[in-house]
């Protein structure tokens, strides 16, 4: 197995896990934020690496 496959597939399963309970978690919210939608994708996309 070549080294890119080692990282790729935890990488996508991790995030096909967290992104369900992230969108349950700021449905709710999505009016509400405390920051603007852009820093917000941003701070998760950053938090997610």
């Amino acid at each position: 197995m070549s080294f890119s496959v080692q990282i790729f597939e935890p990488a996508v399963y991790s995030l096909v896990h967290f992104v369900p309970y992230l969108l349950l978690a700021l449905y709710p919210i999505r009016h509400d934020l405390r920051f603007s939608k852009k820093v917000t994708i941003l701070v998760i996309i950053l938090s997610s690496m």
